[in-house]
C-alpha cells in the first residue's frame, strides 16, 4: 500500500511539473514579434540577409499564450493555427556535443505543418535549425514589439 501511494504521488508531481514548464515557456514565447532579418547559408549580398527593407515584406508573428499563432504580412493575415512547444536534446554521435533545444510545432486543423527550433535572448526571438544540430540552416530573427 505504501509503495502504491508513493508511486501515485510521484505520477502527480511529474504531471504537475510538466504542466508548469509548458506554461512558463509559452508565456515567454507569447507576444507580437516583428521580423528583422533572415540569414541564409550563403555569402553576404544585397539580398543576404533578407530584411523588410530589401524584400518589401513587413512580417509580424503573433504567438498567444492560449496556443494560437498568426502570421501577418504587410498588414494582412497570411496564416494562422495552433501550436505546441517542446524541449529536447540531440546528440549526433557518442561523445559529441549535446544540442539542447526548444521548439515550436505549428498546426492547421490538428495537422503539423512545420517545426521551428528557437532561442529567446532579451527581446530577440531567433529561429535556426542549428539549435537542433542541422547544418546549412538559415537564421530568422524577430524583435518583440
Amino acid at each position: 500500500m505504501k509503495k502504491l501511494l508513493l508511486a501515485l504521488l510521484f505520477v502527480v508531481f511529474v504531471i504537475a511539473g510538466c504542466k508548469k514548464e509548458v506554461t512558463t515557456i509559452s508565456t515567454v514565447l507569447a507576444g507580437n514579434w516583428n521580423w528583422v532579418s533572415t540569414w541564409r547559408d550563403s555569402p553576404k549580398s544585397a539580398t543576404n540577409p533578407i530584411t523588410p527593407q530589401n524584400s518589401g515584406v513587413q512580417e509580424n508573428l503573433v504567438i498567444n499564450s492560449n496556443f494560437h499563432w498568426k502570421l501577418i504580412q504587410n498588414g494582412s493575415p497570411s496564416d494562422s493555427g495552433t501550436y505546441s512547444i517542446g524541449h529536447g536534446s540531440y546528440t549526433p554521435y557518442k561523445e559529441a556535443y549535446i544540442y539542447i533545444y526548444d521548439s515550436i510545432n505549428y498546426f492547421h486543423s490538428g495537422t503539423s505543418i512545420n517545426t521551428d527550433y528557437y532561442e529567446i535572448s532579451n527581446d530577440t526571438l531567433t529561429f535556426c535549425g542549428c539549435y537542433r544540430g542541422s547544418s546549412g540552416a538559415s537564421v530568422k530573427m524577430y524583435i518583440k514589439q
